[in-house]
């Protein structure tokens, strides 16, 4: 074993002085023989007509290194797996903040990619119908992310409805009494009035009782 330069194998074994490097200042212990048959000493994959490998080393010996081997990565800041098409870099190995492909239209909202479902929303009461979607990036107009409504042809039916007990069955409901869900529950109106009197609705007819004998005048 001889102490010898050590320069990456881009040193012609009978030629030593033409480099395509500057030695490193350093020396380390390598074999003084050609010991991979390739006619350069030090590494078998660094030496003039070298297929060039993504290592971060000039493995053909032409000053550049991995060049055509790098792969193109795109910032991913929101991390939902869809890079920005503007924000590129180039690497052997993916960063942890980047994406294979540029496709994100917005990459500050991880709720916005190609991915994104969205909802058909006719009845416009912002809760989207499950059974009428599309896939795309950015919102189309008439849908929205959402996909819990029960009727989508009415505005009034949704998970937000309000629904108030009818207990007299007057059609009217007892504004005290309520639930919020999507579907109408048994004995709920989502209209309100009060709910002590069948005869006392929103649609009853009051007459004038001006000597408050307790009879009005018809």
């Amino acid at each position: 074993m001889l102490p010898l330069p050590f320069s990456l194998a881009c040193t012609d074994a009978e030629n030593p002085d033409d480099t395509a490097f500057e030695p490193l200042d350093s020396t380390i212990e390598v074999e003084d023989e050609d010991a991979d048959g390739d006619g350069y000493v030090a590494d078998a994959a660094v030496h003039p007509g070298a297929s060039e490998i993504c290592d971060g080393l000039d493995n053909d010996c032409d000053d550049a290194i991995d060049e055509d081997v790098l792969e193109t990565f795109y910032a991913d800041a929101d991390g939902d797996g869809f890079g920005d098409p503007d924000a590129t870099s180039e690497a052997c190995d993916r960063p942890d903040d980047a994406a294979p492909t540029g496709t994100d239209c917005d990459d500050a909202d991880p709720d916005l990619h190609p991915a994104t479902i969205w909802y058909a929303d006719a009845d416009l009461d912002e809760y989207g119908d499950p059974w009428i979607s599309l896939v795309q990036c950015e919102q189309p107009d008439g849908y929205i992310a959402d996909d819990q409504d029960c009727a989508d042809a009415d505005a009034d039916l949704h998970p937000g409805t309000t629904w108030y007990a009818d207990a007299d069955a007057d059609g009217y409901g007892d504004p005290m009494s309520t639930l919020v869900q999507s579907e109408e529950p048994s004995g709920y109106l989502y209209t309100d009035s009060s709910d002590s009197d069948a005869d006392i609705n929103p649609t009853s007819v009051w007459y004038v009782d001006a000597d408050s004998d307790g009879y009005a005048a018809s």
